[in-house]
């Protein structure tokens, strides 16, 4: 993975790459995981299938937390908070494993094994994740995307 830092202006200095710890980095997003004021991104790798949390240390480096199963191969993240607990939590698309999985936030950075949604059908792949309040009652709503399959 790599890092290049805005200068203000939009522009952008020097690479600086560092490794998730996982395998397959795909799916990224970024979010505030402990509560600490810092953004933190949150890495999908499909060849281990998991999500891993990097906490941000607020000068542009991070600190890899305990990998959590996705319980598939990742291939897009949307991050909110589903439950509502003040905790951000990941929702993935895993591509050709044909599901997606919701995995809460504890709040310290770390994240829970995924709960999964299968899509059904032999040629979907899942290829979009979003949550947003679609019905207006408050609480984030998620949806999925299935390529071939003809679902949402």
């Amino acid at each position: 993975m790599s890092l290049l830092r805005n200068n203000g202006a939009g522009v952008f200095g020097q690479r600086s790459d560092f490794d998730s710890g996982g395998n397959g980095e795909y799916a990224l997003g970024h979010g505030d995981m402990n509560n600490d004021g810092i953004v933190d991104l949150v890495v999908g790798t499909q060849n281990d299938e998991s999500i891993r949390v990097l906490r941000g240390n607020g000068d542009g480096t991070f600190t890899a937390q305990a990998a959590a199963i996705a319980r598939g191969r990742p291939w897009m993240i949307a991050i909110g908070d589903v439950n509502g607990d003040r905790f951000l939590d990941v929702a993935v698309a895993n591509g050709v494993s044909n599901n997606g999985a919701i995995l809460l936030g504890n709040g310290d950075g770390t994240l829970q094994s995924g709960v999964v949604v299968n899509l059904g059908g032999s040629t979907s792949t899942v290829i979009a994740t979003d949550l947003g309040d679609l019905d207006g009652d408050g609480d984030l709503d998620w949806v999925l995307s299935s390529f071939g399959g003809g679902r949402w």
